[in-house]
This record gives C-alpha cells, structure tokens and sequence, in this order.
C-alpha cells in the first residue's frame, strides 16, 4: 500500500458529499490536502476542519470547465503546498431527464473534459518527479448506461476509457490512474434533492463509505474498483456478457422505473447539488 504522508492532494467537488469525504480521507491518510469547487464558504470550512487536525489544507475556489481557472487552481496548489501529487477528479453533475430535454455540453464539459484537462495540467510534473496517482471518479452509469441519465452515463463512461487509456500509457513510471464507479449514493448528492430517496431493493451506498474504499484502492494503486451494494452489483459482470440481460436487470430491479420518476419531477439544473463543483 502506499505511503501518502507528505503528499499534495487536490480534491475536486469538494464542497460537499463524496468529495468532502475524499479530502477528509486523504488528510487522514497524510496528505496536504487542497479542495476545490465553485463555492467558497463550504470549501473554506472544509478546508479548516482539515487543518485543524493538523495537517496543511487550503480553499481554492474556481470554475473547472474554465480553462484559466484550472491552470489557476493548480498554479495555487502548487505555490501554497507544492506540486501536485495526487489529483482526485470527483466533480461532476447530473439530472434526471428525457435525452431530447438534456444538456450535454455542461454534462460533458463538467465530468469528462474538465478532468482530462485538469489530469493533463498535473501529469508532466508527476512523470518529472517519479510519482503521481489521478483517481477518477465515474459511476455505474459509466459502465451500465442507465436511461434518463443518457447524457451523464456516456460523460462517466468516457471517464472510465480515460482512465484505463492513460493507466496503460504510463506503466512503468510511477505515475497511475484508478477509476471507482459508485452505484446510488443515498446520502447526498443528486438523489436526495429530488426528495424521493432511492428504494431499498435497488441498494444504495454511503458516501463516507465510498470515499474510505475509494481511498484504499488508491493506496493499492488499484486499476478499477466497481463499489455497489446488492442487488445492483452483479449488473457490471453480466452487461460484459449481454447488454440484453443487463437491461433486463435494470427493469425487473426497478432502476428504469425509478430514474423515469425522477425525470418526471423535472428538476432544474439550479436544485442540482452536484453544480457546486
């Protein structure tokens, strides 16, 4: 397992949900721990509780989708607590729609583009320096396809080909990627806004619990890790197997019925947490 103490961890998202766990997670693992997204005042509190427990922290606010904004968020990184050593790319956003009602662009620029870049601004130092581990966090949708996310499941599946993509390419010099795919997180984030909490059958996970296995995968230097409870779980092994029995899965567990409620509810991007990136 690696050692993370003494490294510099960014964390994206991280005003709120999984991403405040990660960051919470890296510091305990050790790390400098810098936390990002579009809002301050959540950001600055994490930001404080971190450094509170005795490790160096810092907010650096910022837009993700904006060019000048990365190379800015990292050029402040890197003066207040060093080069980056570990990017954790969680920032994402989704909403539940009919496909011909969704907005791809801002789907697609925030949970894929957004990390590619931002992977892109840090991995010339981490080859230079002999180390670096880029978590990417995607989602079940990434590796199932769930209707009324259409535009959300191909953004997560392209994080997962970029991700395995960019393992292979730097084997051998230290430098990795690991990928999670999540299920249904119950707690926070998307579900919850839409006040209609995810059925029991259809499992959910918490998202602490996500950061902590998510953070022991890193450690391991896992390539993947899939982190769904039951019933869902076997759907990744049997979509590798038959797309048709997947999607027959998703109907009789209920999925396809619950995602269509969510969509009726038309929820404005605005009510989504997920925008505070």
């Amino acid at each position: 397992m690696d050692d993370f103490d003494g490294r510099v961890a960014l964390v994206t998202g991280a005003s709120r949900g999984l991403g405040r766990h990660l960051a919470r997670e890296l510091a305990a693992a050790g790390c400098s721990v810098a936390v990002t997204a579009r809002t301050a005042g959540p950001l600055d509190a994490l930001a404080e509780e971190i450094a509170g427990t005795g490790r160096r922290a810092i907010a650096v606010p910022g837009d993700l989708t904006d060019a000048g904004d990365r190379a800015g968020i990292v050029d402040r990184v890197t003066t207040a607590l060093g080069p980056v050593d570990i990017l954790v790319n969680n920032a994402g956003v989704a909403r539940a729609s009919g496909y011909a009602d969704a907005d791809p662009s801002r789907v697609i620029a925030t949970n894929l583009l957004a990390p590619m870049e931002l992977t892109r601004l840090v991995l010339g130092g981490m080859r230079e320096r002999g180390f670096g581990r880029v978590l990417n966090v995607a989602s079940l949708a990434g590796l199932a396809g769930l209707p009324y996310l259409v535009d959300y499941s191909a953004a997560k599946a392209g994080l997962v080909a970029f991700s395995r993509a960019l393992r292979a390419e730097l084997a051998g010099t230290g430098v990795s990627s690991t990928v999670v795919s999540p299920g249904f997180i119950g707690d926070e984030g998307m579900y919850p806004a839409y006040e209609t909490p995810v059925p029991w059958y259809l499992g959910t996970n918490v998202s602490a619990t996500v950061a902590r296995q998510a953070v022991r995968a890193l450690r391991r230097d896992r390539a993947e890790v899939v982190l769904n409870t039951l019933p869902m779980r076997p759907l990744v092994a049997v979509g590798a197997v038959s797309d048709g029995a997947m999607r027959t899965m998703t109907r009789t567990l209920g999925a396809d019925a619950y995602l269509r409620g969510l969509a009726e509810k038309d929820l404005p991007y605005s009510d989504m947490p997920e925008l505070v990136v």
